[in-house]
Parts: C-alpha cells; structure tokens; sequence
C-alpha cells in the first residue's frame, strides 16, 4: 500500500472516530491548488498534527492558519460548496510537496461513512 493510500485510510478512520477535520486557511480564503488535469483541489487533514507536520514539511503552506471544522459542518456546509465549484478534496496530504489523494468531495463523505459504520 502507498503512502497516500495509508494517509488516506487513515483520513477516514480518523475522521470517522473524532468527527472532525482540518484544513488551512488565511484572510483571503483558502488553499486550493491546480491538479495537472486543471482541477483545483483544497486539501483536509485527520489532526492537527498532520496539519503541523505538512506546514513544518512543506513551505507553501507554512503561512495559512489551521481551522478545526466538525464532521457534521463540513457535509452540510462544505460539501455542496466544494461541489458547486467542482473542487476535489485532498486527505491527509503530506511531505515535502504535500502529495496524497485527490477525490470527488461525495466519494470523501461515503469513505467516511464506511468507517463510521464499522
């Protein structure tokens, strides 16, 4: 298994037991960076930690503020937001140049679910 595979596994469990995420932000909103497909995609974290070690890891991300969002928020709020816009979401990006999955924000949700029910 990779390491993006690992991360993102470890995405849903996590986010599935706290019911809770992470992104980053600023006073001008928040990160969303082109795939090569020309997709923007805007990456969550499982932990804070994770999202310290991407900031400690990768430069381009070392000056954003974290922000803690609640499960139920993020469906409700962020998901049909991210939609509208067709934005991927990215879990549990990590390393130097913050690598890791990229997925349909309803596929994000349904991965979670899964583990919920487990």
């Amino acid at each position: 298994m990779s390491q993006s595979a690992k991360n993102a596994k470890a995405f849903y469990r996590d986010v599935a037991a706290s019911n809770e995420l992470w992104t980053l932000g600023d006073e001008e909103g928040y990160p969303a960076p082109a795939e090569p497909d020309g997709k923007h995609t805007q990456p969550f974290w499982s932990s804070l930690s994770r999202v310290t070690t991407l900031q400690r890891q990768c430069e381009s991300y070392s000056e954003f503020t974290p922000e803690r969002i609640e499960w139920a928020d993020f469906v409700e709020s962020w998901i049909p937001e991210l939609e509208e816009h067709d934005t991927l979401v990215g879990v549990n990006w990590s390393g130097r140049t913050a690598v890791g999955f990229s997925l349909k924000p309803a596929q994000v949700v349904a991965n979670v679910d899964t583990f919920r029910k487990k």
